[in-house]
């Protein structure tokens, strides 16, 4: 099962009544956001997804909203605050934030501006730069970031993060972001395609062991073993995120070749004589 972690953005809405002229436009933006968090909980069953806020904040946004927005959409406050907070169970990382001193984080496009309106500690920004930094490698977790519409961290295509741990050199992150249902519907997609290849229990079995931090699984029919390879990518995708190639060795834990992600298709030509797992 893929495992996807998505922080909500608090820094993307400041000062959105600045944004939004008229209060249908405002409206839309909310609406676009509770889509996107209700996809993430009710149209991806087969995904492990957890999703993260600063609860403290995100309390006070619906506040500040329900009091901007007509008594007509009042019952689109009360499903946001329903499904918030009753149905996705969601966790609140500033209980254990991840990242924090001595580490700075930046948005790379603010740069130029004040450091005061550029640094992002304390911020979802921050968590998620820290998270993916740390684990991204190591448990083959994804990250994605939850926007509300118009901000000015909607305006590039990822958005980018520069993490700050002197005395070694600044590294710059990518952070994935989404501000609609239908855009989270395409950065998931991939994800799911994933998913089904070794998850069908027709064809495979599910092992205790894991490698770069994935699952091991056991085909059935021939009991080799096979596992997603996180150095395989299609760098055609944003930020590279897809991973296009497994690794398969035969039932003794000899490498005996590749095989492609869509549908599982052996290239022994790929065969790594000197490489074995333990089984």
């Amino acid at each position: 099962m893929q495992n996807i972690e998505l922080l909500i953005n608090e820094l993307s809405w400041e000062k959105f009544e600045k944004r939004f002229l008229q209060e249908t436009e405002l409206t839309d933006a909310f609406r676009n956001l509770y889509k996107c968090l209700k996809a993430a909980h009710e149209d991806y069953k087969g995904i492990n997804i957890t999703i993260l806020a600063d609860e403290k904040k995100l309390t006070s946004f619906v506040q500040e909203i329900s009091e901007w927005l007509a008594a007509e959409d009042k019952l689109l406050i009360s499903s946001f605050r329903n499904l918030v907070f009753e149905k996705l169970n969601i966790a609140d990382w500033t209980e254990k934030p991840i990242h924090g001193s001595p580490v700075n984080y930046y948005y790379l496009p603010g740069l130029i501006a004040a450091e005061e309106d550029r640094l992002l500690n304390g911020s979802s920004i921050a968590e998620i730069t820290e998270r993916k930094h740390l684990f991204a490698k190591e448990n083959g977790t994804y990250y994605l970031l939850v926007n509300l519409i118009r901000s000015k961290y909607g305006q590039e295509s990822v958005i980018q993060i520069i993490r700050e741990e002197l005395p070694q050199p600044r590294m710059q992150v990518e952070i994935d972001f989404i501000e609609s249902e239908m855009t989270f519907k395409e950065w998931i997609e991939p994800y799911i395609s994933i998913g089904n290849l070794l998850e069908n229990p027709k064809r495979f079995l599910k092992t205790a062991k894991r490698i770069q931090g994935k699952t091991i699984y056991q085909e059935i029919g021939t009991g080799y073993y096979w596992y997603f390879d996180n150095f395989h990518k299609d760098f055609s995708q944003k930020d590279a995120k897809v991973l296009v190639e497994l690794e398969v060795f035969d039932k003794t834990g000899l490498h005996i070749g590749t095989a492609e992600a869509k549908e599982g298709k052996l290239n022994t030509e790929n065969r790594k004589k000197d490489r074995k797992i333990s089984v």
